[in-house]
């Protein structure tokens, strides 16, 4: 039951820890003049949407004349969703707590009391989603935390905005739905809920709906949060989400499941670090925007006080409102070098693997897991290269979420990526924003790394006809990739390798260019450059080149590209059978490639070998071995 005293004295609680009136001072200038530009354009009904974890972001600033939160203000129902997580009150929050001027508090009033006043009832409609629901449980929370801190509201407006969050939650509990068990929509939810109840209820150990949400997150991590570390629904933007909302329970002090919810804040920043790009920035993987992830990983540094995660942390300032002034305490925590490099995720399917932590690194970042929620796209084999820092060979991205848009099935289909197509048809099939008509068999992957050697191995089956590909990496840090796939249907095809090249990089003569370095490619067949579209973030659209390698087959082919930095020399080399006889390259390829300090020599088998001698050499070293490599010589198996 609502009790107007604990919630006063949870909020006087809460600004003893946070003591804002250092917020002024603990802010750096520059960060202080983009809040109150924000915040300025709030004042005047200008909105805007592209903080870093804007899941739907739209840069594009709309002029509202009057305030209705049920309209959609452009194309995109996603618009209206953003508009109703009421996120950007942060920037008013922070320019009232700086300037100290009551029309930044007074303006949250205006916007929160007109939600309210608009919905007398919670019903089901576009403006109260239950996702965005639960995110603006939270937003309103830190709102009236700040706004009492001003003495801006009285006891009567406190209490309406709190019955107002209490018909919100009794809305959620009574519209939750199964599904959301598996989804970072569930998991969101029950997160706001955990943290606004102690505010609004006193007892609460004893609510019948926060011991359901208690219960339901224990749950959800256990269902969502796969023991890798990664979460379950194929992509990083929300597996991010997801941590964010775990941090927030954590930094409003609630200490409920604390066990569970450190422990899996530990493993999913772990893989959420492993897997970033030489930038900083989450793969464009599914559903995903290519942002920095800095600052949660500097918020599980903070809350974890861990040296290693907080390696290249940065503290986003919009977040002292949840911290308030311990931000300092971050400030003294070690920056360590990880220990790890790579990231073998045999539950998610997701694989990262990089020569340093360095920014000029050379990186790729592969799939080849189960299909996950509606947010994956067709991608498995999918492999995202990167040479000295800078992004090579990418994913294509999502930019939309629109049903009528037909980008957003063109980006979420196989064409959209780094894999394979037969006949330029799908084994995997969108068909609409959130489903698909058919998807692969994905077949364990197999790994495998000896000292700055790389491989990696991952199949999917199609049927109607059979059809069994596979995809065999090689990567050697100093900058190279090996890309063998194999691929077995009955009858005439047509084999096509598609590679995606970022707009930043120029492609000609087999030559890809990006700033001072240059990548050459090796291949058989023929090839044809086109443009294609790419989208780093939602929203935001540009144009790359798609590269498809082709060649026409009769029932077996495998066909391997080698992407090498220009200071490696690579050349084929035979692979001998028993010693003297030359293997066929349909059976097995071999390669020398130097550089001015070493020798390197790498073997891949396409086929069993079943006839003849099963005793093989490359460049004089005996081996046997289905992925084999040398370094000066010296005996590295990479498959058995």
């Amino acid at each position: 039951m609502f009790d107007l005293d604990n919630l006063k004295a949870s909020i006087k609680n809460r600004l003893t820890h946070l003591e804002p009136d250092s917020y002024s001072e603990l802010i750096p200038t520059k960060e202080k003049s983009k809040y109150i530009y924000e915040a300025n354009l709030l004042l005047n009904n200008d909105f805007k949407f592209d903080r870093r974890w804007d899941m739907e972001r739209c840069n594009k600033i709309y002029h509202l004349n009057t305030i209705d939160f049920e309209k959609i203000n452009n194309d995109d129902p996603e618009w209206n969703f953003m508009f109703n997580r009421m996120d950007w009150l942060d920037y008013l929050c922070l320019a009232g707590i700086i300037t100290k001027e009551d029309k930044y508090f007074e303006k949250i009033k205006e916007y929160i009391f007109t939600w309210i006043d608009q919905h007398p009832s919670i019903k089901s409609q576009n403006s109260t989603r239950t996702l965005d629901t639960g995110i603006r449980l939270i937003n309103w929370l830190n709102c009236i935390i700040y706004l009492s801190w001003f003495n801006a509201l009285s006891d009567f407006e406190l209490e309406t905005i709190a019955k107002s969050m209490e018909k919100q939650i009794l809305y959620l509990k009574s519209n939750y739905l199964p599904k959301y068990k598996l989804s970072n929509w569930g998991s969101i939810q029950v997160c706001g809920i955990l943290v606004v109840l102690p505010y609004i209820y006193n007892n609460v150990d004893h609510d019948e709906i926060y011991i359901w949400a208690k219960n339901e997150l224990k749950s959800q991590l256990n269902l969502q949060v796969l023991d890798d570390g990664m979460n379950w629904e194929q992509s990083p933007m929300y597996h991010v989400e997801l941590l964010l909302a775990l941090q927030h329970l954590v930094l409003f002090e609630n200490n409920v499941l604390n066990k569970e919810v450190l422990n899996t804040i530990k493993k999913m920043s772990f893989a959420l670090q492993l897997i970033v790009t030489p930038e900083r920035l989450l793969p464009n993987f599914g559903d995903s925007d290519q942002v920095s992830a800095k600052d949660i990983l500097a918020n599980s540094a903070y809350i974890l006080h861990n040296q290693e995660l907080n390696y290249f942390g940065e503290f986003s300032y919009e977040n002292i409102l949840y911290t308030g002034s311990n931000i300092i305490k971050l400030k003294e925590i070690k920056k360590t070098l990880p220990q790890k490099l790579n990231f073998l995720g045999s539950a998610s399917g997701n694989y990262s693997f990089r020569s340093s932590w360095k920014k000029d690194a050379n990186y790729m970042f592969f799939n080849n897991g189960s299909m996950g929620s509606g947010h994956a796209h067709a991608d498995n084999l999918h492999l995202s290269i990167y040479g000295k820092g800078s992004p090579l060979f990418v994913d294509s991205g999502r930019y939309t979420y629109r049903e009528d848009h037909p980008m957003r099935v063109l980006l979420k289909s196989a064409k959209a990526h780094n894999i394979v197509q037969i006949d330029n048809l799908e084994l995997a099939k969108p068909n609409s924003s959130w489903d698909y008509d058919s998807y692969y068999k994905v077949l364990p992957t197999y790994y495998n790394s000896k000292k700055n050697i790389h491989y990696i191995e991952g199949s999917v089956l199609g049927k109607y006809p059979l059809e069994i590909w596979t995809r065999k990496i090689v990567m050697l840090e100093e900058g190279l990739w090996i890309i063998s796939d194999e691929v077995s249907i009955q009858g005439n095809h047509e084999f096509n390798q598609i590679w995606h090249i970022h707009p930043q990089a120029s492609y000609e003569n087999n030559t890809l260019t990006v700033l001072d370095n240059t990548w050459n490619l090796s291949y058989s067949g023929s090839a044809k450059v086109e443009d294609f579209p790419y989208s780093s973030k939602y929203n935001e659209l540009q144009t790359g080149k798609m590269l498809t390698l082709s060649k026409p087959f009769s029932d077996n082919i495998s066909f391997t590209t080698t992407i090498a930095n220009s200071n490696l020399t690579v050349k084929k080399i035979p692979i001998l059978q028993n010693l003297n006889t030359p293997v066929n390259d349909n059976i097995a390829e071999g390669w020398k490639i130097t550089n001015s300090e070493h020798e390197y020599c790498i073997a891949i088998f396409h086929q069993e070998v079943f006839t003849g001698k099963k005793v093989f050499s490359l460049d004089g070293v005996p081996f046997h071995h289905q992925a084999f490599a040398t370094i000066d010589q010296q005996s590295l198996a990479l498959k058995n």
